[in-house]
């Protein structure tokens, strides 16, 4: 029964409604139907335990294991599920699923129809129109294993009535529809192994990626020339994007978002809200590649709304929320941001990565807001972001050392420092640092030595600030890493009104 019963306290109110109604329509109740409907609000009534099939079989028959009782549970279950498929709920769900759905739902309704009204009442006008009305909305759609499927219907009845020559022509075409199917199939394919590429192997393996994009591209080139599918369409864009944002060329993958958005808003057969909503959150992504944080902000929220509150995809989009904000400097709204994501992160997940990266998320937020006392407060927790030695657990050092600088404890600031030289000294030797961050050390180091810009800034500090500033991809920094605060910026800042000697 746990089935069923989680099905039924999944129902909207009016799915319930609607079921209940079919169950005491008419003019007479069946006992059967009695039982039916007995059995539902058993069911329905029982919300927090499950009632067994035991139980059940005594409520309704006055008897526990009922031979009776199964043939109910497998009629009450087709009962049901006819009823969710119905029309009306299918448009209830219009939020849920997209006109491309609703239109998959009706092509193979409308194919089941045909099939039982031919075989019972014959070839009869209003049946034939109902296979006519199957192709036409498959080639709308691209449905294209349903248009294959009932072309060959017409192919055999047409061949007797129409003769050799149309049941040639509608095996060509039937022909070139498979074909459009199987291109399909392997473009979906293509893009999940993109995906599977990005996800497992990400930077490291750059130069295969942007292979496979390209390979991609060119066939779905071919594809799309010979079927004009708008879903071939949608993908090899979908690559293009993929290929310049793995450039880093920000510019141009954001013209292709730009273009991506026009496809899927001018072709009914390619559009998906999901579509619609990643494509705004890779132009968030863009938008931050080039600095742009106040349009980052405004489609990431775009991005936003079409994904449910509750899911995993949205806290992802709070994240980059975050970031946009804290890049932007808007940090009383990047602060709330940050509260959400804590707030959302259940208990249960304490000491995990994710929640410890909101933590440092927090911590960043309150050294902006110049509270370092708090801020060091989280910094000097042990953290599950540790187990990445040369990404966050560099970057938390790094902050809590200029947390320490801020403070005025330059003693501990020093220590902390000679404790990240030899941090980075012992996992140089498993993994290659970036230079950036070797640059940062070189200037921690420098700093020390002039007593944390108490001093004016001399010759080697205002080299290595300036190879920090510098647009060198090995140097500059980069947004979404996790060098939140740019070190540059704040070593500037220590120095404000002390840099004249660099003259």
């Amino acid at each position: 029964m746990k089935a069923l019963h989680h099905l039924i306290h999944s129902m909207s109110t009016s799915e319930r409604r609607m079921f209940h109604t079919s169950l005491t329509s008419g003019s007479f109740r069946t006992g059967t139907e009695t039982k039916t409907l007995q059995l539902f609000e058993i069911l329905l009534k029982s919300s927090h335990e499950i009632p067994s099939n035991e139980d059940c079989s005594l409520r309704v028959y006055g008897k526990r294991g009922d031979k009776r009782f199964k043939m109910l549970k497998l009629r009450f279950k087709a009962k049901l599920l006819d009823s969710l498929l119905n029309d009306i709920n299918i448009e209830r769900q219009s939020i849920h699923l997209d006109e491309f759905d609703h239109a998959g739902i009706k092509i193979r309704k409308k194919f089941a129809q045909f099939q039982q009204l031919y075989y019972t009442k014959g070839g009869q006008p209003i049946v034939m129109q109902i296979l006519e009305d199957v192709i036409s909305l498959s080639k709308k759609w691209e449905n294209y294993n349903s248009l294959a499927e009932s072309l060959k219907f017409k192919k055999f009845l047409e061949g007797f009535s129409k003769g050799e020559k149309e049941f040639d022509r509608l095996n060509k075409e039937i022909a070139y529809y498979e074909r459009c199917n199987q291109f399909l199939n392997t473009t979906t394919d293509l893009y999940y192994r993109f995906m599977m590429k990005y996800s497992f192997q990400g930077n490291q393996e750059k130069i295969s990626i942007q292979e496979f994009c390209k390979k991609s591209i060119t066939t779905l080139k071919k594809y799309y020339s010979e079927t004009r599918s708008a879903n071939i369409q949608y993908y090899l864009i979908f690559f293009e994007l993929g290929y310049f944002q793995n450039e880093k060329d920000y510019a141009k993958a954001r013209k292709v978002c730009t273009r991506l958005l026009s496809v899927l808003n001018d072709n009914p057969a390619g559009y998906r809200k999901l579509r619609e909503g990643a494509t705004y959150v890779n132009m968030g992504q863009c938008d931050i590649g080039l600095y742009d944080y106040t349009t980052a902000v405004v489609n990431i929220r775009k991005a936003q709304q079409y994904y449910p509150k509750q899911g995993g995809n949205y806290s992802l989009l709070k994240e980059q929320e975050f970031l946009a904000l804290l890049y932007g400097n808007n940090i009383s709204e990047a602060e709330l941001a940050v509260f959400e994501l804590l707030k959302t992160t259940t208990a249960e997940a304490e000491g995990d990565f994710r929640l410890a990266k909101y933590e440092f998320y927090y911590a960043v937020v309150l050294f902006k807001k110049s509270l370092y006392k708090a801020s060091y407060k989280i910094l000097s927790r042990k953290h599950e972001l540790s187990k990445d030695k040369i990404g966050w657990e560099i970057a938390m050092r790094i902050l809590t050392i200029m947390t320490l600088v801020e403070l005025d404890r330059l003693d501990d600031a020093a220590q902390q420092t000679a404790g990240l030289r030899k941090h980075m000294e012992r996992h140089s030797k498993m993994k290659e640092l970036r230079e950036r961050d070797k640059t940062i050390l070189k200037a921690l180091q420098a700093m020390e030595k002039n007593g944390y810009a108490r001093s004016k800034i001399n010759a080697n500090e205002a080299k290595l600030l300036d190879k920090l500033k510098s647009v060198d991809s090995k140097l500059r920094w980069e947004p979404v890493t996790p060098e939140l605060i740019p070190f540059n910026y704040w070593m500037e800042k220590r120095y404000k009104g002390k840099v004249e000697s660099r003259k």
